[in-house]
C-alpha cells in the first residue's frame, strides 16, 4: 500500500468518525478532537487546522467476542437484513471508537489508552 493510498483510507475513517468526537493527535501539537475535514486539512476543537499527515486518530483494538460491550451491538443488530447490519455495526464501531480497519497496526492510529474515550 502506497502513501497515498494509507492517506486515503486515514481520510475515508476520519470522515465517518467526526459526527462520533473522535480524538486525534497531531504530530507536535497535542490531543484535540476532531471538529471537520477539509481536503487535506483537519480542524479541531482548538478552531486551528492541521494538515492531514500530522494528524493520527486514537482508536481501540477491536474487542475480544467475548467482550460484554458486544452485548449492546448485538441488540441493535438483532432481527436485522445484512445490509442493515452492515450500516449499524459500521456507525457502532465508529461511535466507539474501534479500529476495524487495521488503522493501528498501519500505523495511522495511536492505540488509545485506558480512559481517553469515557463514553462507554
Amino acid at each position: 500500500m502506497t502513501q497515498e493510498d494509507k492517506q486515503l483510507l486515514l481520510l475515508k475513517d476520519l470522515c465517518a468518525r467526526q459526527p462520533y468526537g473522535v480524538k486525534v493527535e497531531i504530530d507536535g501539537y497535542g490531543t484535540h478532537i476532531l471538529k471537520g475535514i477539509d481536503g487535506d486539512t483537519i480542524s479541531t476543537d482548538r478552531g486551528i487546522n492541521y494538515p492531514l499527515r500530522l494528524v493520527k486518530p486514537y482508536l481501540r483494538r477491536m474487542p475480544d467476542i467475548q467482550d460484554p460491550l458486544l452485548n449492546e451491538l448485538d441488540d441493535l443488530i438483532t432481527n436485522k437484513k445484512f445490509y442493515e447490519i452492515t450500516s449499524i455495526s459500521q456507525d457502532w464501531y465508529n461511535e466507539h471508537n474501534f479500529d476495524y480497519r487495521g488503522l493501528i497496526d498501519m500505523g495511522l492510529a495511536i492505540e488509545a489508552p485506558e480512559g481517553i474515550y469515557t463514553k462507554l
